[in-house]
């Protein structure tokens, strides 16, 4: 075999190492984001429970306190003027893409619909204290959607461990 040959095959084979890495790397990162999508009516309540045991290692390692909860709440087309107010947990709320920059949603903001029709999307960045990571126990938090100034649903949040 030529110099040519192996130098070709060590190229190939370390290419693949590293799309391997990188492959299992981006899984290890990925479990502190969690997409709901969910159908409210009016007087509705529902709930959600976010597990911090499902990271991977080196997101468990690095960052456990900081996690992404993605919504897509359905709502019926006769709302209007729906807003939400979140408490319990520490958040920053946005409805802006996962690319690109986050503008902060404020309480008193309407919330907007999407471009798939009658879903709203709120996006969320949660922070918990990093020494309730390691109990089951995480955190309990509410999100209260308003229609106008009256009640419409509420969606408790739950950030739990598994391994604890």
């Amino acid at each position: 075999m030529n110099k040519f040959n192996v130098k070709s095959l060590l190229i190939a084979g370390l290419a693949m190492l590293v799309v391997f890495s990188m492959g299992v790397f981006k899984g290890q990162i990925n479990g502190d984001r969690t997409f709901h999508k969910f159908t409210m009516k009016q007087g509705g309540e529902y709930a959600y429970t976010m597990d911090v045991g499902k990271m991977g290692i080196v997101k468990y390692l690095v960052e456990p306190n900081i996690m992404t909860l993605y919504l897509r709440c359905k709502v019926p087309a006769n709302v209007q003027d729906l807003r939400c107010e979140i408490e319990g947990i520490e958040n920053f709320a946005s409805q802006g893409s996962k690319k690109g920059v986050w503008k902060k949603l404020n309480s008193s903001d309407i919330l907007e619909k999407g471009q798939w029709g009658d879903f709203v999307p709120l996006n969320l960045e949660i922070a918990v204290p990093r020494e309730d990571i390691y109990k089951h126990n995480v955190a309990n938090g509410k999100i209260h959607f308003y229609s106008g100034n009256k009640s419409f649903a509420t969606l408790n949040v739950d950030i739990i461990n598994s391994k604890y």
